[in-house]
C-alpha cells in the first residue's frame, strides 16, 4: 500500500442540516470518486483525522463506517 496522502483542507458547513459525519463522509466520497485517492492509497487514520479537523474521534469513525458500508473503501 502507498503512504497516506495529506487530505485537502475541509471546513464544515455549520448552517447545514447534515450532521458533521455525513458532511465528512460526502467529502471523502468525493475525494475517492474524483481520483484524489487512488486504489491502494491509505486514508488518514481516524485518530489523526479527528485531531487535524478538531472533531470527535467517533464522528470520523462514523464517517469512515459510512464509506465502508457504501463500498468506497
Amino acid at each position: 500500500m502507498k503512504a497516506t496522502k495529506e487530505t485537502p483542507s475541509f471546513e464544515f458547513d455549520e448552517n447545514s442540516d447534515l450532521p458533521l459525519w455525513v458532511q465528512l463522509r460526502n467529502r471523502m466520497a468525493y475525494l475517492i470518486t474524483s481520483g484524489f485517492y487512488k486504489p491502494g492509497d491509505k486514508l488518514p487514520t481516524v485518530r489523526k483525522y479527528a485531531a487535524d479537523l478538531r472533531i470527535a474521534y467517533n464522528t470520523v469513525s462514523k464517517a469512515y463506517m459510512g464509506l465502508e458500508r457504501d463500498g468506497y473503501v
